[in-house]
Formats: structure tokens, C-alpha cells, sequence
């Protein structure tokens, strides 16, 4: 994610031009602590506890577009960071029941392999 500085149109820190290698440079050296969205989005999940955070919960906070914090909700996943809490799904604003994730150290341990959606082993 070395790209996840913010760009020139954004406003907010020092941001780069697209397709130039040493404005991302400039960007990176002024912005070292910079949080990515995805440590942005892991640290609320993480604050939140058990109860864990819904894309639209993140939204909230953020002040952004759900459809803009999903695709870095996936990431997480991907890193194995979150998880889906899996007794527990959040009335959404479109009507329409939202997943909510939790940190993977929140998560309950299996007991054993976890079967795929038809019922047959992983």
C-alpha cells in the first residue's frame, strides 16, 4: 500500500501526481507516519472490541462512502487481521443486513476444520 498517500485532488497531507515516481517519493518522505486506510480501518475494528464494526459503522466515523471502505474491509481479510462475526449481522441503511467484523485476536477458536458453504470439508 505505498500508494495509499493522499493525492493532490484529496487535500489532505502532501499528496502525489499519478504516474510520477519521485512525487510518490516526495509524498512518502513528508507523510512517514501517515496511517493507510487499512490501518485507519483495522484500528477502529480492533478499538472496537467483541462487538466489532460493520462497513457502515466505519463509514460513520470516517465521514466516507460504505462503498469506499469495503474493498479495504476485504484486504484485512485477506491479511487475516479480521474476521466475520459470524452470530451477528447489523440492520444496514439500505435495508439490507450488514456483515460485522472483529479483530482475529477476538475471534473464537474452532474446534475443528471448518466445512464450506455445501457442507464439505475446507
Amino acid at each position: 500500500m505505498a500508494d495509499a498517500l493522499p493525492s493532490y485532488r484529496g487535500g489532505a497531507g502532501a499528496g502525489f501526481r499519478n504516474h510520477s515516481e519521485a512525487s510518490k517519493d516526495g509524498a512518502r518522505k513528508v507523510n512517514p507516519k501517515r496511517l493507510t486506510l487499512c490501518d485507519e480501518y483495522y484500528t477502529l475494528i480492533l478499538d472496537s472490541g467483541h462487538s466489532g464494526m460493520s462497513g457502515e459503522n466505519i463509514a460513520a466515523i470516517v465521514e466516507r462512502d460504505p462503498y469506499l471502505i469495503r474493498p479495504r474491509l476485504t484486504d484485512l481479510k485477506n491479511q487475516g487481521k479480521i474476521v466475520v462475526k459470524v452470530d451477528e449481522r447489523r440492520p444496514g441503511y439500505y435495508g439490507v443486513d450488514n456483515t460485522v467484523w472483529i479483530a482475529a485476536c477476538f475471534a473464537p477458536k474452532l474446534d475443528g476444520d471448518q466445512g464450506d458453504l455445501f457442507g464439505e470439508a475446507a
